[in-house]
């Protein structure tokens, strides 16, 4: 990856730092200016940003565009975590706001855990589209979220805001 970007393998390195950056301090920035904002459309948003920044990554034609790329991706994943985990206990039965957690953070941390490894291999074997998929399959968040939240049944929820 160094060699392909022509930088030194350090500031390589620096495009995990600048996606966990995005996270430690992007995550909180966009917490607090997203506070008020209605959750559906909110999530709608966040997915977007993620797609734009994954595939800034994914597109990008050198280090320059790449790494503002990558710090833009990781800046909205805090908040989403925090987003989904509140939509998720809303939409949970009483009583089972618990395992309703466990479930939203046991898929969160499995799309890490197999897509870190999976995106790797592809990597490795000279493929290019590891660095696509998130944008690839970040859609199906806008068609299937929607459906699947409360009070509404289909995409016209994003628009309204409940």
């Amino acid at each position: 990856m160094a060699a392909g970007l022509g930088v030194s393998i350090p500031a390589a390195g620096l495009l995990v730092t600048a996606y966990a950056l995005g996270m430690i301090v992007g995550g909180p920035v966009v917490t607090v200016l997203t506070a008020r904002l209605a959750r559906k459309p909110l999530i709608a948003a966040l997915v977007t940003v993620s797609v734009v920044g994954n595939l800034g990554s994914a597109l990008a034609p050198n280090y320059a565009i790449l790494l503002p790329a990558r710090f833009l991706a990781g800046s909205v994943v805090a908040t989403f975590f925090a987003v989904a985990i509140a939509t998720a206990v809303g939409m949970a039965p009483a009583g089972r706001q618990a395992s309703t957690v466990a479930k939203v953070a046991v898929g969160m941390n499995l799309g890490i855990v197999l897509g870190t490894p999976i995106g790797t291999f592809i990597g490795q074997h000279g493929s290019p589209t590891s660095a696509g998929s998130p944008p690839a399959v970040s859609p199906c968040c806008w068609s299937t979220a929607p459906a699947r939240s409360p009070g509404t049944s289909s995409a016209a929820g994003w628009r309204t805001g409940r």
